[in-house]
């Protein structure tokens, strides 16, 4: 990839609702891929890899988008480099089969200051303590997400 790709890119959006509901934002991770001589090593920061000093980032909507089913939420999300080592995010997400469109501008930083090692393997939490596993809560308190005007 060339810096020039890493610097602005754009990822489209199409899903199709399989039951009533409303969107509230969109989880974000990557997989990174290291070739090697030897082997290959990828890199995951979904919520069910062991933990890393990176993490997913939530891109949240100003206010909900109800959908339902059959439905299909489409739109994009746009990444432009910022001089926080993370990016802009300009999200629009629509309601294709009623129109409604919403749109926010989410910033990530660079927050390695917030994060901390631990021994242990983080496990999402459910409300009352239980582990809600794999499609658990996304994000953390130290999370430096933030929506602007």
């Amino acid at each position: 990839m060339s810096l020039e790709a890493i610097q602005r890119f754009e990822i489209p959006l199409a899903f199709t609702m399989s039951a009533i509901t409303q969107v509230h934002g969109i989880a974000l991770w990557f997989d990174c891929t290291f070739p090697g001589s030897q082997r290959e090593v990828v890199l995951g920061t979904a919520p069910t890899e062991p933990l890393t000093h990176w993490y997913q980032v939530r891109c949240m909507l100003r206010a909900p988008l109800a959908l339902g089913v059959g439905h299909v939420l489409t739109g994009s999300l746009r990444f432009e480099a910022n001089e926080a080592r993370g990016y802009n995010v300009y999200m629009k997400v629509v309601n294709a089969n009623t129109g409604v469109e919403l749109t926010n501008t989410v910033v990530t930083q660079c927050a390695l200051h917030h994060f901390q090692y631990t021994t242990q393997q983080s496990m999402p939490q459910a409300y009352g303590g239980q582990a809600q596993g794999a499609y658990g809560a996304a994000g953390s308190p130290s999370q430096s997400v933030q929506s602007v005007e």
